[in-house]
């Protein structure tokens, strides 16, 4: 396997694993955890230039959540 891009990454797909074991979540949570920090960070990132510009509390909220619901909606395990 590869190198985790953050340090909490570990953490994150282990969570995912768990999540996968009780049948809340389709598999490979390694996959799982990239895409759910993609789907939740990447927009933050870009439109803040990595941090150097602020993003107001309400507009990062709103991505968060979006992020999260799209992830969900790839991930969930069908049925649950």
């Amino acid at each position: 396997m590869g190198h985790d891009p953050h340090p909490g990454f570990r953490e994150l797909a282990d969570a995912f694993a768990r999540l996968d074991a009780t049948g809340l979540l389709l598999d490979d949570s390694r996959r799982a955890a990239h895409y759910f920090a993609l789907l939740v960070g990447a927009e933050i990132s870009e439109r803040t230039f990595h941090g150097a510009v602020p993003l107001g509390e309400d507009e990062v909220s709103a991505i968060v959540t979006d992020g999260v619901a799209a992830f969900l909606d790839g991930y969930r395990a069908r049925g649950k």
